[in-house]
């Protein structure tokens, strides 16, 4: 177990592999339980984290283009449909986090209007508190993705009019 650790901290590529290579050969005695545990949670925050960061990019965007109407672009629409897609793949592939989607959510528009504040150089006190997009329309995502992106894209062509 010690040279596991030695090989964990010297060389993470090669640690791993040999940890795959005892599990596939069901050698659990000379496995590195607890640097192996610790990997296997981070895997798991970092999809959360994942969900996070493109509900930041997804509320900054629909900030600013709820915001800033003159300056409304191709590209900020098609961000807002990418991350909207990538939501969606990533709920898809990671059920469990619809569980986490309010503190994701709650945690990823503190983000977003400190973003839009920096990109569109409004006071921060432009942009409400609390989200303007609602936690069912971005769970509209889990259920049904492609009537998910019809609502953005006409919620997207109403503003602009």
């Amino acid at each position: 177990m010690t040279a596991n650790r030695s090989l964990y901290e010297k060389d993470f590529f090669g640690w791993c592999n040999d940890q795959s290579e005892e599990l596939i050969a069901g050698r659990i005695h000379n496995l590195d339980l607890e640097n192996l545990a610790e990997e296997i949670r981070s895997l798991g925050n970092r999809e959360r984290w994942e969900l996070i960061n493109n509900l930041a990019v997804l509320f900054t965007h629909l900030l600013k283009w709820e915001f800033q109407p003159g300056y409304r672009t191709a590209s900020w629409k098609h961000t807002i449909m990418e991350h909207t897609e990538r939501i969606g793949d990533l709920l898809e592939e990671n059920p469990s986090l619809k569980s986490q989607m309010k503190a994701c959510s709650d945690k990823a528009y503190k983000y977003a209007r400190r973003m839009a504040t920096k990109e569109t150089m409004l006071p921060i006190e432009t942009f409400p508190l609390e989200r303007n997009i609602s936690i069912k329309d971005v769970a509209t995502i889990m259920t049904d993705k492609d009537q998910h992106l019809q609502m953005m894209q006409r919620m997207l062509e109403k503003g602009e009019q």
